[in-house]
């Protein structure tokens, strides 16, 4: 049972609207030279940082970014939070639909997308 908590989770996260950054890090100088007196090397460590996406003050503005679309690509589907209500107080999750984006006369750009998810090492006992 809780692998499919596990499976569900991780659907869930990569449905969220997010920013990764990937760094690498070497270890700290003293530790690196303690390695290599010790005949051992620290291999670099891959760092990756998961941030929530924010919406900049002038993404919500309502005056146009003189950005165009040049080319036509699927859109996912995707969860949005629908203002609704006196003053559009009020949010409701609603699910908008697979769509594509982009002109109609324009070219397609389809681009593969790889979804990798992967259990931990196991580690020996």
């Amino acid at each position: 049972m809780g692998w499919i908590q596990t499976v569900l989770a991780t659907w869930l996260l990569i449905q969220q609207p997010v920013h990764v950054e990937i760094t690498e890090q070497r270890a700290p100088r003293p530790e690196r030279r303690r390695a290599a007196r010790a005949g051992r090397t620290l291999p670099a460590v891959r760092v990756v940082s998961i941030h929530r996406r924010t919406r900049s003050s002038s993404a919500t503005s309502t005056s146009p970014s003189g950005r165009t679309v040049g080319v036509r690509f699927p859109v996912g589907s995707f969860w949005r939070d629908q203002a609704y209500g006196k003053g559009w107080a009020l949010r409701k999750r609603i699910l908008i639909d697979e769509h594509w984006r982009g002109p109609e006369d324009a070219p397609v750009r389809l681009r593969p997308r790889v979804t990798l998810v992967d259990a931990p090492p196991e580690q020996d006992q």
